[in-house]
């Protein structure tokens, strides 16, 4: 097994108290550590402009083999909803911005016209109000065609969209207050079709991806009391099955489907030291799962120096797989983001970790039609994109 590591210039920090588990039941977390600044490039990265919408949801493969990023940027104190287009190797096509006050676009979709969708949220005019839920549609080419605020009496916000065909768009999402899963369905239109909230008390139901399967069905996948959940809504929004897995420290980030119809799910395995809830290591957790939501393995990847957190996952044509993700180390002042490939059955190939103390999440990571991957994420400054191959090499 193979262990690659690219150092860029860090800051070495050797951090004196041991690490807590991280609780698994707070909403995640899709701010920035510092302000924007002008875009920039390095010898590695492309840092595009904004800040990075959420994991797994954020980047795209455009039906024309281009790249879609989606996120916020910071606009004379407010910030407004940015979408990325982008070449396959970060030269910048377009970049737009909405026009909703203090807006953050979280997901993206693209229909069948190339027309892009943005899911997330806006807190009005002086920042101050609760979340509303926004979603914005623009054409091919960046430009603005609406905006819509929907279900404005609650605190609800969009994490990811996609489509059961161009005419009805789908939204997951959270209300704010109840951690409950919201999911809205609109047309091309931006009309409402139909609102649902899945009431789970005392449960946390914010979910971590949203996916449209082969059967027309919607896969939403979360977390709560530390195991991976997954639950299947028919079109209507009525739930067609839920299973749980695993036990202990875990969090489940985003599936994929594969051609066979079975599903590959990524996240985070958390072990503690023995009569404590003291980190003794954090791993990367993958997990395949058949059409009947049986699971039919497990596996564990990453280095142990790390506290390994799996975000985003993509196959390749042998049927192994590339993820990408966030680890933390003691030996650096940032969080890390790193490239782990697996074989088919989920066993590490190798590892390789870019620490740079501008760095803070790998948020996404998708494949192209080369083989090469694109990983997106965040970046003091901006976003970074990079292009390399399954052993993170550019």
């Amino acid at each position: 097994m193979k262990k690659s590591i690219f150092i860029l210039p860090l800051l070495l920090l050797f951090l004196g108290c041991e690490k807590e588990a991280p609780p698994t039941t707070v909403e995640p977390s899709t701010e920035e550590p510092g302000e924007n600044q002008d875009p920039e490039e390095t010898s590695i990265y492309t840092v595009l402009d904004g800040s990075i919408g959420y994991w797994h949801e954020s980047t795209l493969l455009s039906s024309d083999g281009n790249v879609i990023v989606v996120g916020n940027k910071r606009i004379g104190g407010h910030r407004q909803m940015l979408v990325t287009k982008t070449t396959p190797t970060g030269e910048v096509i377009f970049s737009s911005l909405c026009d909703l006050p203090n807006s953050r676009a979280l997901g993206v979709h693209e229909d069948s016209q190339q027309h892009i969708y943005l899911a997330g949220y806006t807190t009005g005019e002086n920042g101050e109000d609760r979340r509303r839920l926004a979603v914005a549609k623009l054409d091919q080419d960046g430009m603005v065609i609406w905006e819509r605020v929907y279900q404005e009496e609650y605190e609800i916000y969009g994490t990811g969209i996609t489509a059961l065909n161009d005419n009805e768009i789908v939204v997951c999402g959270a209300d704010r207050e109840k951690q409950n899963l919201i999911l809205l369905k609109i047309d091309s239109l931006g009309e409402e079709l139909q609102f649902k909230t899945v009431d789970t008390p005392d449960k946390y139901k914010v979910p971590s991806s949203i996916l449209v399967l082969q059967d027309g069905n919607i896969l939403i996948t979360d977390y709560d009391n530390s195991v991976f959940n997954l639950s299947w809504f028919d079109p209507a929004f009525q739930l067609v099955m839920e299973r749980s897995y695993g036990q202990g420290n875990r969090v489940c980030r985003s599936a994929i489907q594969l051609a066979d119809g079975s599903l590959v799910v990524v996240g985070e395995q958390t072990h503690t030291k023995a009569g404590s809830n003291k980190i003794d290591s954090s791993k990367v957790l993958i997990a395949k799962i058949d059409v009947n939501g049986e699971l039919l393995w497990e596996k564990e990847a990453g280095d142990t120096h790390y506290l390994n957190d799996g975000q985003s996952i993509a196959v390749n044509q042998d049927g192994s797989f590339v993820i990408n993700g966030y680890a933390l180390s003691d030996h650096t002042t940032k969080t890390d983001h790193m490239i782990i490939h697996v074989d088919s059955e989920g066993n590490e190939i190798n590892a390789t970790y870019f620490t740079d103390e501008k760095t803070f999440r790998g948020a996404n990571i998708i494949k192209l039609e080369n083989g090469r991957n694109v990983m997106t994420g965040g970046y003091q400054g901006g976003i970074y994109f990079l292009n390399v191959d399954n052993y993170g090499l550019k």
